[in-house]
Formats: structure tokens, sequence, C-alpha cells
């Protein structure tokens, strides 16, 4: 190349390496770039969004399955109660004692005639006590219409009912059958203010059926649990009375006495 073209290409070469370095110096971007790192924006404002989505998820799922748990777990109880109650239901009853061995019945004296020391107070003990005497107990609480099993036998049943009595009749409600306790036995029946219940319900083989278990159906389904109203103490009703008594402090055996009873009656 002659020495003449190449002093006319310098001027073209330095015009471009001006160029050249007024862009790397400037804060020009293409339009094409631009564009393109906007939309990478967005997609990373799409991911971020959906990430924190997905977390909410993910945490409302996990307080569902929590929820879950607690129910499997309150109808695996629920189960295991019901197949003991079952179990015993199917279990034959004990052989009663001989005559021999009875207490005496106590005498069915005017109230005046009662005094203490004239027959042994009767309250819950380990064995239970039988006898005649709780059956003539039994039945004067019946004739008060409390409702109970007349089985001769003084376990927790009988006092439960002999509590009940003595709550409606202004007594200490200590399930001791004493003087005051078998004085009030002996009066004239008192007319109660609370619900009236003719018979103690719990599940047997076949079910019971009556409109109390109806009235005691309705009144589960007031107080929120969810049971069929067709008048027949399933285990369906065994198992709502039982979370009920659970939840009201009361002994959870799905049988309902007084107690049970005006827990139900009172949220009617």
């Amino acid at each position: 190349m002659t020495v003449t073209r190449k002093m006319a290409l310098f001027p073209l070469m330095s015009l471009l390496g001006v160029g050249m370095l007024n862009l790397s110096g400037c804060d020009y971007w293409p339009p094409a770039l631009q564009s393109e790192i906007a939309i990478l924006r967005a997609e990373l404002n799409d991911a971020l969004d959906d990430q924190h989505r997905l977390n909410q998820e993910l945490e409302e799922m996990k307080a569902t399955q929590a929820s879950l748990q607690r129910l499997v777990d309150d109808k695996t109880r629920d189960n295991h109660a019901l197949t003991d109650r079952i179990a015993a239901l199917s279990r034959p009853a004990p052989p009663a004692k001989p005559a021999a061995t009875a207490i005496p019945v106590a005498p069915a004296a005017t109230p005046s005639a009662i005094s203490k020391g004239a027959f042994a107070s009767l309250r819950v003990e380990a064995p239970a006590r039988r006898g005649a005497q709780i059956v003539h107990l039994q039945r004067l609480l019946h004739r008060h219409r409390v409702p109970i099993r007349i089985d001769g036998l003084y376990g927790q049943d009988t006092a439960a009912a002999v509590r009940w009595f003595q709550r409606t009749h202004g007594l200490r409600p200590d399930g001791i059958v004493g003087p005051a306790t078998y004085q009030a036995l002996h009066r004239p029946e008192k007319t109660v203010q609370t619900a009236q219940l003719a018979r103690q319900l719990w599940l047997q083989r076949p079910p019971v059926a009556g409109q109390d278990v109806l009235k005691i159906q309705r009144a589960l389904r007031k107080a929120g649990y969810r049971v069929t109203l067709d008048g027949h103490f399933g285990p369906e009703t065994d198992i709502a009375v039982m979370r009920f008594q659970r939840k009201h402090g009361i002994a959870p055996d799905g049988m309902v006495g007084p107690q049970t009873w005006n827990a139900l009656m009172q949220r009617r």
C-alpha cells in the first residue's frame, strides 16, 4: 500500500475510534436490550409472586393436615370407647350373691321414725354394696321420678341419682344416703322443675327407641353435634353423648342419667 493511501485511511480510522469511545463511555443501551431486560424483570416479579402464593398454600395445607389429624385422633378415641362399651354389653352379668348375705331392708317408716343409728348410711364403696336395702333405695328414687336401674348395686350410677335427688331437695349433694336423705325420700313426691327423664338411656342391643331418645338427639343437634333425628339410641348418638359429656365435665360413659339429661335440657 502506498503512503498516499495510508494517509487517506487515517482520518476514517480516527473517526471510528472516537465513535467507539463515545459509546463505551455513555449510558446508552440499545432498545432491544432494554426490552429484554424489562421482560426478564417482569418474569422475575411473577416468579416471586408465585413463590409467595405457593408458600401461603403450603401453610394452609399444613394447617388443614393438622386439623384432619386431630379429627382422626378424636374418631379413633371414640371408636375405642365404643368398642369397649360394646364388649362390656356383650359380657354376661355377674351372678347375684346369695340372699343370706343381703343387707336387711330398711323399714319404710315415717320420717319421724327415722333416726341416726337406725340404719347404715349408704355410699359408694369398693367393692360396691349390694342387697335388698339398696333395691329399696332405688325404688324410692323411682317413686320420685329419678331414672335409675333397680339392680341392688350401690355404684356410681346410684350415687349420681342420689346426688341429683339431694340437689333438687335442698340437701347437700354428697351421694351419701343418711337420715336427712332418707326422710326426704319417704316424703310425698316433689314436683321438680327440671326436665322429666323416665329412664336411663345408653347404647344397647337392640337400640332403645322413644320420644326421650328423640329429645336427646334434638338437644345434641342444638348443642352443635351431628346426629340423626331417628329416635333410636344407636352408636352415632352414643358417640355424640360421650363428646357432650367430655366437653361439659361429665364422666364420658355414654349413659344419659339425671346429670347428663339436665345438662342437655339446659341447652334446648
